[in-house]
Order: structure tokens, then sequence, then C-alpha cells
């Protein structure tokens, strides 16, 4: 596949300006060459943060909007790439191909499955430019793949659609497309491992319950915002009792935020609860989607503000907390606590955050007309006594 001279030119001479403003000065074109080059834009302009290497050889060309916003960004793509080694390995939802791209540098084979012909076009001309020469490209569905292919492999990749025919998002693994758990017994028997990439919002209990062969989870955000959920399947694996899971937040300073944990712990770890003092907590959201409220309290040696108000507290700095740190300021509480934070802004700015509090950020604003913005945060919680208070804290960035 390639792009014509025509639609290039396009481009290049509207490259930098709004997408609205480029489909005004696109109207007389005919629809595909409208669509392609708002393609092309909209493409170079996400993949400058989303997929830097791809941004940097020119001549790459970008799917639909919706296939883009759907396909790993680098960062996680390099983070799956690094879970997971062997000679070869299947990506059975091949996608825009960031995943398999990734994958081919860890892998001497991969084999890249995706029944769009449109989006396999595209593919197979990015990775020539890639010089991604060890990716072998199939056009087929999941299932006949599996079916008619007749090698082992090391390793399954799969991310299945979260969406039915309807566009409607689906709740639960078992709904997916392709569906993981009927495939299963065709997958394990071409690979002892699988690679599962999910939405952050299944229920991560449910879906090893459904899925059984789990060996181990990870949860990854990238700055702090929550992706997606890997599940490693392994053939023949019955760890269902007590599976580590890894909360991860990918950092822009190549550091990776690592909190490792299991249910089992979880459940019997007992903390302590704390009115707030000098200093306050929030985990990073990988460690708050793997549920691990009382393990991250236990390692950093935290008190809790109450069981369901998960901000945590201490008299001593955790420098190596994994999320977001707070100096305390002062705590109001009581039928003038709104009334007496505002003397403390006088430039009535402040960010607000609420957790386990009865009012809404929009509500506690119109009742102190404080804005947005400034250094300082109020946040409302409820405390171990059931108290409701608002805290008024400084963000410590270390």
């Amino acid at each position: 596949m390639q792009l014509s001279q025509e639609i290039l030119d396009l481009v290049e001479k509207y490259t930098f300006l709004p997408l609205s403003e480029v489909a005004l000065k696109l109207q007389k074109f005919p629809i595909a060459t409208r669509t392609m080059v708002l393609d092309q834009i909209h493409g170079g302009q996400k993949a400058k943060t989303k997929l830097p290497s791809y941004f940097q050889q020119k001549e790459i060309i970008y799917p639909p909007k919706l296939n883009l916003e759907q396909c790993s960004s680098e960062q996680t793509a390099t983070f799956k790439a690094g879970l997971v080694s062997g000679k070869s390995l299947v990506d059975l939802t091949g996608g825009f191909g960031v995943d398999s791209w990734a994958f081919s540098k860890r892998f001497e084979e991969v084999c890249y499955v995706e029944q769009n012909e449109s989006l396999v076009d595209i593919v197979n001309h990015n990775f020539e430019k890639l010089k991604s020469h060890n990716i072998q490209i199939y056009k087929d569905n999941a299932q006949h793949f599996l079916e008619n292919f007749t090698k082992t492999v090391d390793w399954i990749y799969l991310d299945p659609a979260r969406r039915d025919s309807q566009n409607k998002a689906v709740a639960q693994i078992k709904e997916t497309e392709p569906n993981v758990i009927e495939l299963m017994t065709l997958m394990f028997q071409k690979a002892e491992n699988i690679l599962l990439k999910t939405s952050p919002m299944f229920d991560i209990g449910q879906a090893i319950e459904h899925l059984s062969f789990v060996k181990k989870v990870w949860v990854v955000s990238l700055e702090n915002e929550c992706k997606e959920v890997l599940y490693w399947l392994k053939k023949d694996c019955n760890e269902y009792q007590d599976i580590e899971i890894e909360a991860v937040n990918i950092l822009s300073n190549q550091k990776n935020d690592i909190l490792k944990g299991t249910k089992l712990k979880e459940e019997t770890v007992t903390i302590t609860y704390s009115e707030p003092q000098k200093y306050i907590y929030e985990p990073n959201a990988s460690i708050m989607k793997a549920g691990f409220f009382k393990t991250v309290a236990q390692i950093f040696d935290l008190s809790k503000l109450h069981p369901n108000t998960h901000i945590y507290t201490s008299d001593i700095l955790k420098k190596d907390f994994q999320g977001r740190i707070f100096e305390m300021i002062k705590v109001f509480q009581g039928n003038t606590a709104m009334k007496e934070l505002q003397t403390y802004l006088p430039d009535k700015k402040a960010n607000i955050a609420v957790r386990n509090y009865p009012l809404s950020v929009e509500q506690i604003r119109k009742q102190t007309k404080i804005q947005e913005g400034g250094e300082e945060w109020i946040l409302g919680v409820t405390l171990h006594n059931e108290s409701r208070v608002l805290i008024l804290a400084k963000r410590i960035l270390i």
C-alpha cells in the first residue's frame, strides 16, 4: 500500500492545523481523499507522543482514528514484550501492529494475524518501513488461523475486542471477541503460554475465575492512568489460590513503580487506622485497580484514614511511596468547615478531590466559590470515626 502524491502533499500542507480546519479546507475533495488525509494528520499528531518510533519514520501510514486509539502505546507494548521470551510468538489480534512490532524485537519469528484487510495492507507497508522482517502477516480470524496453523510456538498473545457487534462495551471476559474461553483449548494445542490483554474495566477476580489457567497478573498504568490488565495463562496451571498480581506504573523517566501482592495476603494483613498526620498519600491507579488497599499500607508502613477511604497517612515522609504525596496544612470539619477553609485560600483557587465523601467536587466548588487551580489541594474524605472532613494540603513532588 502506498499513499498517492496528492495525499502526501495535502498532509504536508495542513499537518500543523487543527483537524476541524483541515476538514473545512478539504470539502471539495472526494471523501476517500479527505478521510485518508485526516487519518494521516491525526495519526502523526498522536504518534508523536504515543508511538515515537513510528513518528520518526516519515513513511508510516496511519489507520483510522479508532484503530489508532485502540492500539497499545509504544511504552506499554515495550513493557509487554519484556514479560515474554522465546523463539516464536503468534499475535492473534494484530490490529495496527504495535504489539507485534514490539514482540519482534524479542522473538526470532512473530506471526501477525488480523482479519481487517485494510489494516493488513497498512501494517504490511509499515513493517517494511520499520525493517521488521521477522514478522509473518496473515489475513485471517483467530479461530480459523489456529485451526489451520500446523506449528507450535512459545507464546500466543491476544487483545480481544471489548465491544460487541453493536459497538456496545462488554462487561466480562467471556463476552469478548474473539471469545477467549472458547478458544482456550485450541490455543493450548499451539502454545503452552498465553499472554492476554484486557480492559481495566473487567473485574480481576472474576476474570481469573473464568480463565482458570492464570499464572500471574499485571495491572499496567502509564503515568498513573490505568491502561490494561495482562494475564499470563499457562497450560496445566492450577494456582488459583494465591496468584501473584503486579501493579505497574510506567513513568516517563524510564523508571517503573512496581508493587507485588496476592489476594490472600491482602485479605489476611492487619493495618492501623489514624487521623490525618503530617503527610497524606494516594496510591497510583494500578495499586488501586489491583485492590491492594491494605498491602500498600503494610509495605510503606502507613495508617489508613478509613476502611473505605483509600487515602493513607504518616508523620514521617515516605519518599519512595508509589503515588501522590501531600503535606497537610489543616483539617476542617463541622458545619463551619467550608467557611473556615476559604480564609486559607485568599486567591479562591485550589485543586479538589473527593474519596469516600458525600459531596462531589462540583458541589464543594459551588458551596465554597473556589475555582480550579493553584498549588493547594482540598481532599474531601471520611475518617475512621465516620466524621467527614476537608483536608487542605500541598502536593509534594519527589
